[in-house]
């Protein structure tokens, strides 16, 4: 008599792997939705930073005013134009979906050692939705650029 051997997988084994992947999956989502959204937050206000840090150097390297023009809100974007009116970057709420600029101003840097004009702290604040965690990047008086 000879003897068979099966090799493989039952047809109720591979329905319960799936089965127990799927509610896997179903608990890691959440997470890794509040991860991707929490690495958006970053990146919108490390992207501004660079941004002053670039308009900042500009005015400087260029001996002339550079301009950041600031919208807020949901629909939030800046850019940065010099004073020939050449705009030189521009960003938009569309690269970092759920990100809101809840505040924002306006600020020029003067070409004498990039001082911010007016000469106050300007202060930028990223927030995820409505009411979610939030990262800010600062200005000083003398131009320091800072992301808390």
């Amino acid at each position: 008599m000879t003897h068979h051997t099966h090799r493989g997988f039952t047809l109720m084994e591979l329905m319960i792997t799936i089965a127990i992947l799927a509610i896997l999956a179903a608990i890691a989502l959440p997470s890794f939705q509040s991860t991707l959204e929490r690495r958006r937050l970053v990146g919108a206000a490390d992207t501004l930073f660079a941004d002053l840090q670039y308009a900042r150097s500009e005015a400087i390297k260029q001996n002339d005013e550079v301009d950041v023009d600031v919208t807020t809100g949901a629909n939030w974007s800046y850019t940065i134009v010099d004073e020939s009116g050449t705009t030189l970057r521009t960003v938009t709420s569309a690269d970092y979906s759920g990100i809101q600029m809840a505040t924002g101003t306006d600020v020029e840097f003067e070409p004498r050692q990039g001082m911010p004009a007016p000469a106050t702290t300007h202060t930028y604040t990223f927030r995820i939705g409505a009411a979610g965690n939030t990262k800010v990047v600062t200005i000083n008086a003398v131009g320091r650029i800072k992301v808390n």
